[in-house]
């Protein structure tokens, strides 16, 4: 699988929900396992490799803490800006690059009740992998597994301008305004 087709994948599946932006993160999930369930084993490894990039990619980027910061409020906890990475990655490529560029722009389509976790999205090629190939094969071969033990081509440099929260309601006025974090 290439990037491109990942993004595919990806983008189907939030079709497949509507293409509502933060909205109804387990029926994409469910909808990726049932997709990726049809792939051979290196297709669905290869999916689990560019999701872990593409994370690391999106947590490199100051603007999406800073997004995230914004939402959720001050102090960021590790498992929750994860789940929200995973989240972002859920919505497709377009989203992804607001997110990293121009994230004030994504002010429209963020609610206070959008669906920011999707801890389900750490799980998905794992799923189909067990769902094409049954659950006896040995825990090793699991996607997530095999690309823990790959060494991922990504940068430990943090990209963008580094901020403080009291920067952020002039940075981003637009999501500041709608989340009101005063």
């Amino acid at each position: 699988m290439t990037e491109p087709q990942f993004w595919q994948v990806v983008e189907e599946a939030c079709q497949y929900t509507g293409n509502i932006p933060f909205q109804h993160t387990d029926l994409k999930a469910s909808h990726l396992i049932d997709t990726l369930s049809n792939f051979n084993k290196e297709d669905i490894i290869d999916f689990e490799r560019i999701l872990q990039i593409k994370v690391i990619e999106a947590r490199q980027h100051y603007n999406v803490s800073a997004l995230y910061e914004i939402i959720d409020g001050p102090g960021i906890s590790d498992d929750c800006y994860l789940y929200f990475l995973y989240a972002l990655i859920a919505q497709g490529q377009k989203i992804v690059d607001t997110a990293l560029y121009h994230p004030d722009t994504l002010a429209p389509v963020l609610e206070p009740t959008s669906d920011i976790d999707a801890e389900c999205f750490m799980y998905i090629a794992d799923e189909a992998f067990e769902k094409r190939f049954g659950t006896s094969a040995p825990e090793e071969e699991y996607p997530r597994n095999q690309v823990e033990d790959m060494e991922l081509p990504v940068s430990s440099k943090r990209i963008g301008q580094q901020w403080e929260y009291d920067d952020l309601p002039v940075r981003f006025p637009t999501l500041w305004q709608k989340f009101k974090r005063d």
